[in-house]
């Protein structure tokens, strides 16, 4: 059983606008600034947060990406792409500008030194720990949105393998007191991530515009070079040379050797790990590229070969049905030559009676015989159809034959037989 809930304008316009006024008077006044470290509270605030994020995802999904989807009638690869892409991107855009919003409040960018001077980091302000507990919300949301989604059983190892290691990086941060280290490397991040992400669902609307994957490759680069660059300045050198060291678990220092090198070393691995998948992503690419410029070109070159009349079907078939009337054209010659037609030889009435026996043989000896009308019009009609037939032939061939083809080859050679 559904539940809906209904909510009057007027009631939405006047709470909004007690919000504005409340804004307004407490901004007149000088406000305490209230910090706040983790506990095992923090369990239960994320959990509720990731059942939050579930119904975000829900929403976004039916009102937004099946709309879509029902426009532009993706194929099921396609389909499951452009949900992933338009999932992540919102959700790459609002901590890309939420965690900015940080940094520029906090004044981390103008003052890098702010990243290890005074660890270890233990209190926070309340948007930097709700930052983080919406952070880790998400990502536990991602697990059963696995069952949710019916992703396809091949897709489910990728998804685990990156949703752990966005758990484990997170709550490393938070844990370890390394929260604005932490910031500056997840906003670095979901920047690049949110670029791909914009870039692929143009990608899916127009498969031309590729251009915004060019730009996320270079910023993928520098952004895996920035990311070890900080690591290391601030874990190698801005903690090692820091004033308290030691392993102090009721002040929250974790300043010793072993923390400094496994938080360096799963740093590191992460992005060989990253940069790995990115070279394997873009040979596969370059090599479905040349597959299609492979594709593009042979069509081309049969068209082009075709215009020039060296081979094309339309000929083998002229071919082949000129073949039997070349035949009956060389063997209507050399019957005619050979004496073979009985229309040369004089019939039995139109003959001259020769009485001398010997005058006949003598007769036919030294002048052809003779023969009447009606046969000399028949050899003459005969001899112009063969002088028609062969100059008919003569020009079909200067015609179609250009080359020796395979098929041509036969036509050719059954010519020279006779």
């Amino acid at each position: 059983m559904q539940l809906s809930f209904l909510i009057r304008p007027h009631y939405v316009h006047f709470y909004a606008y007690i919000l504005f006024v409340s804004w307004i008077l407490g901004g007149s006044e000088e406000t305490t600034v209230n910090y706040f470290h983790y506990g095992l509270k923090d369990v239960a605030t994320v959990f509720f947060y990731m059942l939050v994020a579930i119904i975000m995802h829900a929403i976004i999904q039916e009102y937004m990406l099946d709309k879509i989807n029902r426009k532009m009638h993706f194929s099921k690869t396609k389909h499951s792409k452009f949900n992933e892409s338009g999932q992540l991107g919102a959700f790459y855009l609002f901590s890309c500008l939420w965690g900015a919003n940080i940094l520029v409040s906090e004044n981390l960018l103008s003052n890098p030194v702010s990243l290890w001077d005074g660890y270890p980091h233990t209190l926070m302000l309340f948007q930097m720990k709700f930052y983080y507990i919406c952070q880790l919300g998400y990502w536990l949301h991602a697990i059963p949105e696995l069952y949710f989604q019916k992703t396809k059983k091949e897709d489910i190892p990728r998804q685990l393998v990156y949703i752990s290691l966005y758990l484990v990086h997170i709550t490393g941060a938070y844990v370890l007191n390394l929260n604005r280290l932490g910031l500056v490397l997840l906003v670095l991040h979901y920047f690049v991530e949110l670029l791909f992400h914009v870039s692929r669902l143009i990608y899916f609307s127009n498969e031309d515009r590729q251009t915004g994957f060019t730009v996320w490759a270079v910023l993928f680069v520098l952004g895996r070079l920035l990311t070890l660059s900080l690591s290391v300045l601030t874990v190698g050198f801005g903690l090692a040379g820091a004033e308290k060291q030691g392993l102090n678990l009721a002040e929250g220092s974790f300043n010793v050797l072993f923390v400094r090198v496994t938080v360096l070393a799963a740093i590191c691995t992460t992005q060989a790990f990253m940069m790995w998948k990115f070279i394997n992503f873009q040979l596969r690419r370059w090599r479905e590229h040349a597959q299609t410029q492979t594709l593009k070109k042979k069509p081309s070159s049969s068209k082009s070969k075709s215009k020039k009349g060296q081979y094309c079907p339309l000929k083998i078939s002229l071919h082949e049905t000129l073949l039997p009337l070349l035949l009956l054209n060389k063997l209507a010659r050399l019957a005619y030559l050979r004496g073979v037609l009985r229309i040369h030889a004089p019939s039995a009435g139109t003959d001259r009676m020769i009485d001398n026996r010997s005058e006949r043989n003598s007769h036919t000896r030294n002048r052809p015989r003779m023969i009447d009308n009606r046969s000399e019009r028949k050899v003459f009609i005969f001899e112009i159809w063969i002088i028609y037939l062969q100059k008919l032939i003569d020009s079909l061939q200067g015609a179609f034959i250009h080359s020796p083809e395979p098929s041509t080859a036969r036509f050719m050679n059954a010519q020279a037989l006779f």
